[in-house]
């Protein structure tokens, strides 16, 4: 639905993004949880915005680093991703709504870099991609539900 972007409204996606995007730069790789302090989200009427479905973190020992978890409607989390001035860096992991892995790749500078896994559902591979700022590069593996091969894609940097 166009209205929602993963099960969150465009209205809420905006905000957040808004707020990353005055984030200061990343100036280490990401850390542990443990390394990070869950922060409230204050709207523009100075209300506490308290929803469920998203969590927003600021590295304790270096505010520029930010980090933002999305959850299921079941409480399993959905993705974890991280920001620099309001793009993607890190590492980002997506999970299927039963907790199982779904995705995980790096990006640097909102660009996908080096190898992405997919997994199908059932926790197998589904596909191996690879990119080189943002752009399909090498060879591309896609496998079956059951794990098995079925096609290369060879892409030229």
């Amino acid at each position: 639905m166009l209205s929602e972007l993963h099960g969150i409204s465009i209205t809420r996606y905006l905000l957040l993004i808004l707020f990353l995007c005055a984030c200061n730069p990343l100036k280490t790789q990401r850390g542990k949880i443990d390394d990070y302090k869950k922060v409230n989200i204050i709207s523009s009427t100075g209300d506490t915005i308290r929803d469920n479905s998203y969590e927003i973190y600021i590295s304790k020992s270096d505010t520029s680093r930010k980090m933002l978890r999305y959850y299921w409607e079941n409480g399993q989390l959905q993705a974890e991703s991280y920001f620099q001035n309001g793009k993607k860096v890190g590492k980002w992991s997506t999970y299927f709504d039963n907790g199982a892995l779904a995705s995980e790749g790096n990006f640097v500078g909102d660009e996908k870099n080096g190898e992405f896994r997919v997994y199908h559902n059932n926790g197998k591979l589904s596909v191996i991609e690879h990119y080189t700022n943002g752009i399909k590069s090498n060879d591309w593996h896609f496998y079956d539900t059951l794990g098995k091969e079925i096609k290369v894609e060879h892409y030229k940097k």
